[in-house]
């Protein structure tokens, strides 16, 4: 699709930018050339000045020149270009929170020759004018999407810039070595070295530190928004499946008191103060003839190597005796035991203390899980959390990394240069100034109408 035809930017746009439905108000946003215009012909009074807001009535002609019709009265507020979020001239107007009054305005703005706007329209028009870059895009969508308060403070902290003030300080730092490569490639027969080889790669080390910052916090940061994945795993009957039901608050999986029940992995989504888990129930750890069983087994080992947690279950009725080091696949572990409802008087230190069937103890284990997002997510202002953000950061590392060892091994100037315009590449293409059209589509229509 092609963004240009789509989103055509001469055109004056309009749409709620308020959530549909009843409510103490509604706000109509219009942007464009003519939303003064068209603004200053349906409200009774003069348009507010830039950075003002106004009480007054939307109307209605009738008939030219003789009846007008009160729609609502409302709050009109002028943004003027440039300082507005879309760069344009952007009139919003508070209506009260009726779907009828806002469908009767928007009607009549788009009699008025306004068109509708497209999802994710007035946030694109921000990027093209320059007032964001696409990291600060993607955390608009990312905040309204956020579940969490640790979601809405990193979308928060991108959305002010912390990744697009990172990318700029490494492209000034990236370009001045370029530049000094360049440079050198004009001296080439006089033998002339602008940087020397050893404060290069000291630059060059000096980005890779903050590049790598950025690596390393993507797979924490991206469970923020993809959800952590928490498989359940231990020996048969120790209740694995009862604790996969309980915790969902439904039946998802099968129960019975012969053991090797469970021969698939299966999935469930639980939220925990707005923090998304994937519980993994999985087969029971054991020696087994069975081939069905076996390879049910070999999915759950599979299952927990790719947990961010590990419940390990055991059961207050078993020897409790774990296999094939399913313990050690994982950092974080959470060590349960269940069926703590037929135990007398017996504590388990270092265990939580459950039952799956009655449901004492789920609130403790809830509880584990959540600290989990508290302890091991970090938040600074270079976190990245998007595939995207990774790929292009990636990029940069490996143009970097070949750049540092062609110095080393002693390259022409022309192919090191070659290796730091690459960098610089990638780092276009994480902030948006160097974009497909497809990439910016996927992007921004997944973007609500009226943002």
């Amino acid at each position: 699709m092609n963004l240009s035809a789509q989103y055509r930017t001469e055109d004056t746009i309009a749409a709620e930018a308020t959530p549909p439905g009843r409510g103490g108000i509604s706000v109509i946003r219009i942007s464009g050339t003519g939303a003064v215009k068209i603004a200053s012909e349906i409200f009774d009074r003069k348009l507010p000045g830039p950075g003002e807001f106004k009480y007054g009535h939307i109307i209605k002609q009738i008939k030219p020149g003789i009846t007008k019709n009160i729609i609502d009265e409302v709050v009109l507020s002028f943004f003027k270009a440039p300082e507005s979020y879309t760069g344009d001239d952007v009139i919003e107007i508070t209506t009260h929170g009726s779907p009828i009054i806002v469908s009767e305005v928007l009607d009549l703005l788009f009699k008025s020759g306004i068109r509708p706007a497209s999802p994710g329209e007035f946030t694109y028009r921000a990027y093209l004018n320059d007032k964001i870059d696409l990291t600060q895009a993607e955390a608009v969508a990312d905040l309204i999407d956020s579940t969490s308060n640790e979601g809405a403070e990193l979308a928060l902290t991108q959305l002010v810039g912390g990744i697009s003030k990172s990318a700029s300080a490494l492209t000034e730092k990236v370009s001045k070595i370029l530049i000094n490569s360049e440079l050198e490639l004009d001296f080439t027969e006089d033998n002339i070295s602008i940087l020397i080889d050893s404060e290069k790669i000291k630059q060059i080390d000096s980005a890779l530190e903050e590049i790598n910052r950025m690596i390393d916090g993507y797979k924490e940061a991206k469970v923020l928004r993809e959800g952590i994945r928490v498989a359940i795993t231990g020996s048969p009957n120790t209740g694995k499946s009862s604790l996969f039901n309980a915790l969902l608050c439904e039946n998802r999986s099968i129960v019975h008191a012969q053991p090797g029940t469970t021969r698939d992995v299966i999935t469930g989504s639980l939220f925990i103060n707005g923090i998304l888990f994937k519980l993994y129930d999985t087969a029971g750890i054991r020696k087994t003839k069975s081939g069905v069983e076996d390879e049910g087994i070999n999915r759950a080992l599979d299952a927990a190597k790719k947990a961010e947690i590990l419940i390990l279950v055991y059961s207050v009725d078993q020897k409790n005796e774990l296999k094939s080091g399913i313990n050690k696949t994982v950092e974080n572990e959470i060590k349960v035991m269940n069926k703590i409802d037929i135990a007398s008087n017996v504590k388990y230190n270092s265990f939580v203390e459950v039952s799956a069937l009655t449901g004492v103890g789920l609130n403790n284990l809830k509880t584990k899980l959540r600290e989990y997002v508290s302890s091991s997510l970090p938040m600074n202002e270079t976190t990245i959390s998007r595939e995207r953000h990774y790929e292009a950061v990636l990029k940069v590392n490996k143009a970097l990394c070949n750049a540092k060892q062609n110095i080393i091994d002693k390259y022409p100037a022309d192919i090191i240069a070659e290796d730091f315009r690459e960098a610089l590449a990638g780092l276009d293409e994480l902030t948006g100034k160097r974009s497909l059209d497809n990439m910016l589509d996927s992007i921004f229509s997944k973007f609500c109408i009226g943002k």
